[in-house]
């Protein structure tokens, strides 16, 4: 299969389709009009030769082959996303309605936190911080 022959903004809509199996949804999450979803699922049923989704009454389900093809296009998103924003810092004022959790201890919560959160309101004052009591003996059960 040649490679260069093939848009990847298809996996985009692969990915979108999958995880909200609406292609409205899909075209919402990915900044696209509905017929351009409808397209792109078109094209992509002609790529890989399955229908991949199923219009059903509980939305567009998708076929054996399109989740067996979606661990490897999630991945292979995943590596591009990442490559692409290597090198990027964090710009605070680009998080504006983004939250935060911090775990802090007794400790940090009293001496390290009134700090952070003044930096946090004049650096980013858009961005919704929670404060967490850690626990080390369930660190792991807080971490998921």
């Amino acid at each position: 299969m040649n490679l260069s022959a093939i848009d990847l903004n298809l996996l985009v809509a692969f990915e979108a389709l999958y995880d909200t199996r609406n292609v409205t949804l899909a075209g919402q999450r990915i900044n696209r009009a509905q017929p351009s979803v409808s397209s792109a699922l078109g094209r992509l049923r002609l790529l890989f030769q399955d229908e991949l989704f199923l219009r059903t009454a509980d939305g567009m389900q998708p076929t054996p082959k399109a989740v067996a093809l979606m661990p490897a296009v999630s991945a292979a998103l995943d590596q591009i996303r990442q490559a692409l924003t290597q090198g990027a810092g964090f710009d605070p004022q680009a998080a504006a309605g983004r939250r935060f959790t911090v775990a802090a201890s007794d400790y940090a919560d009293v001496v390290i936190v009134p700090h952070l959160v003044a930096a946090l309101r004049r650096d980013a004052p858009g961005i919704d911080l929670r404060i967490a009591r850690l626990d080390r003996a369930a660190l792991y059960e807080q971490l998921d």
